[in-house]
């Protein structure tokens, strides 16, 4: 469950404003307890956050290397995963692509071992990189830890 006050979802740890223009998607593949996804205007840029327990072991990057690339998922990596911050969160980023879609993905460490993922999807070969697209700046760019 998110909060909306202000101009802005609250979850348990994470604050982000949605950029103007996005469409909430109400029947997302994958629903989330404290998180949102929503699409462009054009509906061809997909975008996911959420707070959750992904990290199973409390090494954010290990977890990550292996949900997307290790248990069976058809994803190809373009980068490593790499160390990453913003707006005062820390964690991990990788850039990767399957068959229709190149993708961004970021996971930040979050207190009592919750992690913040945030997930970008764009249709393969649209770009050199999701992270650089608009929209997808503006809407990391509101991102923030909400730890008090």
């Amino acid at each position: 469950m998110l909060l909306y006050k202000d101009g802005c979802f609250y979850g348990r740890y994470i604050s982000f404003v949605l950029p103007d223009g996005l469409y909430l998607d109400t029947n997302p593949p994958l629903a989330y307890d404290y998180g949102i996804s929503a699409w462009d205007e054009k509906e061809q840029i997909r975008f996911d956050i959420c707070e959750d327990d992904t990290s199973k072991t409390g090494d954010i990057k290990k977890d990550m290397q292996q949900h997307l690339f290790e248990d069976g998922d058809s994803f190809e990596a373009d980068s490593p995963i790499m160390e990453t911050e913003l707006n005062g969160l820390t964690g991990y980023e990788v850039f990767y692509h399957e068959n229709k879609h190149d993708l961004y993905e970021v996971w930040f460490k979050l207190p009592e071992g919750q992690t913040c993922v945030f997930f970008a999807q764009c249709p393969r070969g649209k770009t050199e990189n999701v992270k650089e697209l608009p929209v997808v700046k503006r809407f990391l760019e509101n991102i923030n830890g909400n730890f008090s």
